[in-house]
């Protein structure tokens, strides 16, 4: 049976990998599943999941990382191209 899943991996690695991931991904989505409360300056959001916090701030790092690295159309210093 062990054998079979190893040849399985080898002949697949593609469906291997996804597979690895969706797994850690449901083990992120559980663990960090429990209501937070988040006070920035004079807003306060309560009763959302960690995951949802985790994955917003994520986003945000993404959207500012692609606005102001080397190359992208904003430069540093704030002006378009």
């Amino acid at each position: 049976m062990i054998k079979r899943i190893f040849e399985f991996m080898k002949d697949h690695p593609g469906a291997t990998f996804r597979g690895a991931v969706v797994l850690l991904i449901a083990i992120i989505i559980l663990q960090n599943y429990e209501s937070t409360s988040i006070d920035f300056l004079f807003w306060t959001i309560t009763n959302s999941p960690k995951i949802v916090v985790i994955l917003v701030s994520m986003l945000l790092g993404a959207v500012v990382w692609e606005l102001y690295r080397p190359g992208s159309l904003i430069k540093g210093d704030g002006h378009a191209l």
